[in-house]
């Protein structure tokens, strides 16, 4: 399959989402500056070759072993039929980040790899946190884990003084008339 000539351009734009952003990621051309991390980033992704058949690109059928982190969605813009591409991308995968391109209209190459490292410093240039932000429930889970402690503890004493105050009722005496 060949990637027709309205593709030989690929994307020219995309957006970030994901978790520990403040609000999606503009990836766009402008200032040397923007389109210098433009450029980064599609070579980074994989995206070109996931679009043009006739660059070299290797993709696995899937991912690398182990936990990736968070994932982030990036879509792209193909100007050339105002559609988009999706791909996600797990930048703080250990070693390097990891890039997943689902089949989709215009891919010629679907699946998993691992992109240069680079492509994590050109995300944390326009915006991505340095370091991956806490899962909610890592989180939540130790900010609720000493109530919990405490309301267990709790329970347990109320629990063994009934229990002691039933036990204690049941052996009482009775007075005899």
């Amino acid at each position: 399959m060949t990637a027709t000539p309205a593709l030989a351009k690929g994307v020219d734009k995309g957006v970030l989402t994901g978790p520990g952003l403040s609000g999606p990621l503009r990836i766009e051309p402008g200032d040397e500056r923007s389109s210098a991390s433009l450029d980064l980033i599609r070579e980074g992704s994989g995206v070109n070759p996931a679009l043009i058949a006739e660059l070299p690109g290797e993709f696995l059928a899937g991912p690398p072993p182990g936990e990736l982190g968070p994932r982030y969605r990036l879509a792209w813009h193909l100007p050339e039929d105002d559609s988009e591409i999706v791909q996600d991308l797990y930048p703080y995968a250990p070693g390097a980040p990891v890039v997943h391109t689902p089949a989709q209209k215009h891919v010629v190459r679907a699946g998993w790899r691992q992109a240069p490292a680079f492509l994590k410093d050109a995300l944390v240039g326009i915006g991505l946190p340095r370091e991956a932000p806490a899962a909610w429930w890592t989180s939540w889970w130790w900010a609720a884990a000493p109530a919990a402690v405490i309301a267990t503890a709790g329970a347990v004493v109320i629990l063994r003084r009934r229990s002691a105050g039933a036990g204690a009722g049941a052996r009482r005496p009775t007075p005899s008339a």
